[in-house]
């Protein structure tokens, strides 16, 4: 089976999807990464065969204005509170079935132009997409959350599409389509778009937020690119250790404030901070305590395991790692979907989400020396990673999305060079496929 994964530019969306494609190279099935920008270098990094399918850079150029654009909404009106995240959900479900109208009436307006935003910008991917599945002849068309390559350019090249969730479970964004009728309609599938013939579940049962529906499951596998690590972060540490990660978007968009604050009350602890940001502002660099460690990006897989809190913006791959290592998690989200994933953690029981009007010094002390020393913290984590280990690996999912594929052309007897009508050219012979 060939299975061609497309994922966003930015690499939050990929991550999660590696160890699925690992698994299906071990088992015999070709794979190919189709997407641009970061995510493009992330899996070549990861040892993933990628072709780019936005070279000229827009989708690129895109993303990189997502956050700032968001936080600068974010400033100017209202801020998300507490109780939004769960309106949040049923915005996003009801504008998944519906419209993005319907987006606007349930949630703030800057969540909703983010969503509009990024889904707009992987738009900028389709042509590329369509174009290389059809040369590749793609067997399977998996996609992650939220991008719009997915239906689309599967039905135009007729081929099954699988959503990969990234952590908790993101309906299939049918309802969003209609921000890019213009490109379906170049495509000729305006209003015959065929939905995902699955959904990969990576959500335990514990966090599931009302009213979702459940998929296929799969195991998060924690996996967030490869580093050098210094022999500081390696060692066990002798103190309680801190990790502060702001993930790979917030530090480059204007969350340095945050970041100052934080490092402030981690480092007035008598403990080890591990500071994972990737480029936090200078001056933090020329006056940071002697029990910091700047790590720079690393994997928090390798970190975690020996934490005793995260303090973190709340995005999907650092609070699902934080879940399947068990680690106490401090959360302060600022856009998009990281108040829904906050919400996770405080309905798991798994640490303390602090609204962004609550990030001042002495609100953060209490909440980090909270975490650090509640009993009953760690035991939701304990319970939350027993559940995500419970669940089935990439091994058995495998065989569940063999059956969703049709057979090869070469196996139906047809014409190897064609796909539903379309004659396409590949060189080479199609000797060995599974």
């Amino acid at each position: 089976m060939r299975i061609l994964l497309v994922a966003a530019p930015g690499v939050g969306h990929l991550l999660p999807a590696v160890p699925t494609m690992w698994a299906a190279r071990a088992a015999g099935h070709e794979i190919l990464v189709a997407t641009t920008g970061p995510s493009l270098d992330m899996a070549v990094r990861s040892g993933l065969p990628a072709v780019d399918v936005s070279p000229d850079g827009s989708a690129t150029a895109g993303y990189h204005q997502l956050a700032p654009r968001a936080l600068a909404r974010r400033a100017e009106g209202e801020h998300t509170t507490e109780g939004d995240a769960a309106v949040q959900w049923q915005g996003m479900t009801s504008a998944f079935g519906s419209s993005w109208s319907t987006v606007r009436d349930h949630r703030p307006a800057e969540d909703a132009d983010f969503l509009a935003s990024l889904f707009a910008v992987s738009g900028r991917m389709i042509d590329g997409t369509v174009r290389i599945a059809r040369d590749w002849r793609a067997d399977l068309l998996m996609f992650t959350s939220f991008l719009a390559a997915g239906e689309i350019a599967a039905t135009a090249v007729g081929i099954p599409s699988v959503l990969h969730g990234m952590g908790l479970p993101h309906p299939p964004a049918t309802g969003l389509l209609g921000v890019l009728d213009d490109v379906a309609t170049r495509h000729g599938v305006s209003g015959r778009l065929e939905p995902p013939a699955a959904v990969v579940d990576l959500c335990p049962e514990t966090l599931r937020p009302p009213r979702s529906a459940r998929g296929l499951p799969l195991r998060y596998v924690p996996y967030n690119g490869g580093a050098l690590l210094s022999d500081l972060v390696c060692a066990v540490p002798r103190r309680p250790r801190i990790c502060l990660t702001m993930g790979s978007v917030l530090p480059g968009a204007g969350a340095d404030e945050v970041v100052q604050a934080a490092i402030a009350v981690a480092a007035a602890r008598d403990a080890e901070v591990v500071l994972a940001v990737d480029t936090p502002d200078e001056s933090i660099r020329h006056r940071l305590p002697s029990n910091v460690i700047m790590s720079g990006w690393v994997p928090l897989s390798s970190v975690l395991p020996d934490c005793s809190v995260v303090v973190h913006h709340g995005g999907s791959g650092t609070t699902f790692t934080a879940f399947a290592h068990g680690t106490p998690q401090l959360v302060l989200p600022r856009m998009a979907d990281q108040p829904l994933n906050a919400d996770a953690v405080r309905r798991g029981g798994a640490g303390v989400v602090l609204a962004e009007r609550d990030l001042d010094v002495a609100t953060l002390t209490d909440s980090l020396d909270h975490v650090l020393g509640a009993e009953e913290i760690r035991r939701g984590c304990a319970a939350i990673r027993a559940e995500i280990e419970a669940m089935p690996g990439p091994a058995a999912l495998l065989d569940r999305l063999a059956e969703l594929a049709p057979p090869s052309p070469e196996v139906r007897g047809g014409d190897p060079g064609r796909r539903d009508g379309a004659t396409v050219s590949r060189p080479g012979t199609a000797s060995g496929r599974s």
